[in-house]
C-alpha cells in the first residue's frame, strides 16, 4: 500500500482561466450554482486508478467547507487533510485524535483571535480588502498588490510567537507553527505505514510535504525544491502530477 498526498488548487485542479480550449476537463466544484474548479480528465482517471490500490489523500489549505465542495466523482478518498493540516478527515468524519492534538498545542502559542485583533489595524492601509479567520485556526488577508504596502507586514511577522506568515500574492497566511501539512501527513504516514509517499504542491505552505515525501512533484510555476517539476502550464499540470505519481508508485 501506498500514499498519494496532493494539494488540490493550482495543483490538480484549476479555475477557467487555466483552461485551454481543447482539453478535456471536467467540473469538480460548485460555487453558489456557478462551476468553480475543473480538473482534466486524464488527471481523474489517473486519480481513479491510483485510488483503487493505494490511498489518494487530498491536502489543502481550504477549509472544511470549502474542501466539501470539491467531488472527485469515483475517486476513492478515505483520507483528506483540510484547513492547512489543522483537520484530518476520515470518511468524511473528523478524527478527533488529531484534533485534540492540535487542541492541546493551540494552548502554548498566541491565540487566532489575538492575531486577528492585531492584524485588524491594518484596516487604515490602502489596498487591504478582506481580513478573515478560517476554521477558527488561522488567518488571511486579501490585498490589492498594486497599491498594499507589504512592507508593513514586517512588524508583524516577529510579533506573532510560534505563527508564520506566507506570500501568496493576493492572499497572505498566518499560520500556527503547528499547522502544517507535512505534520497531519506524518500523522497518517505513522498509523498506515506505506512502502511509498509521494506528496505534490505548488506553494510555500506545501512545503513541509517535502519532508514526508520520497518524491515531490511540482507544477511549472511552483518554486519549491522538487524532485520531478512540470513543464506544461495550466490545468495539463494535473495530469503531469498524476501520471508522474502513477508511475512511481507502479515501480517494483
Amino acid at each position: 500500500m501506498n500514499i498519494f498526498a496532493s494539494d488540490l488548487d493550482q495543483t490538480l485542479i484549476y479555475s477557467k482561466k487555466w483552461i485551454i480550449d481543447n482539453e478535456e476537463v471536467l467540473c469538480v466544484e460548485m460555487i453558489r450554482g456557478q462551476e468553480g474548479s475543473f480538473i482534466s480528465k486524464a488527471a481523474l482517471d489517473e486519480l481513479i486508478d491510483i485510488s483503487g490500490k493505494d490511498f489518494f489523500i487530498p491536502v489543502t489549505t481550504r477549509t472544511e467547507e470549502q474542501y466539501r465542495r470539491i467531488n472527485f466523482n469515483d475517486v476513492s478518498i478515505k483520507y483528506a487533510i483540510v484547513a492547512n493540516g489543522a483537520k484530518i478527515l476520515i470518511d468524511g468524519v473528523i478524527d478527533q485524535n488529531w484534533a485534540q492534538i492540535v487542541k492541546e498545542a493551540f494552548k502554548c502559542i498566541l491565540s487566532v483571535e489575538s492575531v486577528y485583533q492585531e492584524l485588524c489595524n491594518l484596516k487604515i492601509e490602502n489596498g487591504l480588502e478582506k481580513i478573515k479567520i478560517a476554521d477558527d485556526v488561522f488567518v488571511y488577508i486579501i490585498v490589492d498588490e498594486l497599491t498594499f504596502d507589504k512592507g508593513h507586514l514586517e512588524n508583524y511577522r516577529d510579533r506573532f510567537e510560534g505563527w508564520q506568515m506566507y506570500d501568496q500574492g493576493r492572499k497572505i497566511y498566518f499560520v500556527p507553527n503547528i499547522i502544517q501539512k507535512g505534520l497531519a501527513l506524518a500523522y497518517l504516514i505513522n498509523q498506515l505505514k506505506p512502502q511509498k509517499v509521494v506528496c505534490s504542491g505548488d506553494s510555500l505552505l506545501d512545503m513541509s510535504l517535502i519532508e514526508v515525501s520520497d518524491i515531490f512533484i511540482s507544477p511549472v510555476h511552483s518554486k519549491l525544491n522538487s524532485d520531478i517539476v512540470l513543464v506544461n502550464k495550466g490545468i495539463i499540470n494535473g495530469y503531469g502530477i498524476t501520471k508522474a505519481a502513477y508511475a512511481y508508485l507502479s515501480e517494483k
